[in-house]
């Protein structure tokens, strides 16, 4: 597996994890952390890209927005 698919499956799970209780508190940290902009960095995200992801994290963490539910722009 190529380093940018890898850091590209790295952010998705964790995106995903973001919505199991058990993983929600290292989800935050990573996203909150050099995590998240390491493997950003790896995965080739653009820093505009990067902020959009973010944001639709916090916001989705904010009002209660699931994946399953959706998030639209």
């Amino acid at each position: 597996m190529a380093v940018k698919e890898l850091a590209e499956t790295v952010i998705l799970q964790s995106i995903e994890d973001l919505w199991d209780k058990e993983q929600r508190k290292e989800c935050g940290t990573f996203f909150c952390s050099q995590g998240f902009s390491f493997w950003a960095d790896a995965a080739k995200i653009k820093i505009s890209d990067r902020r959009k992801i973010l944001s639709l994290i916090l916001y989705s963490m904010t009002h209660g927005k699931s994946p399953s539910q959706g998030i639209h722009v």
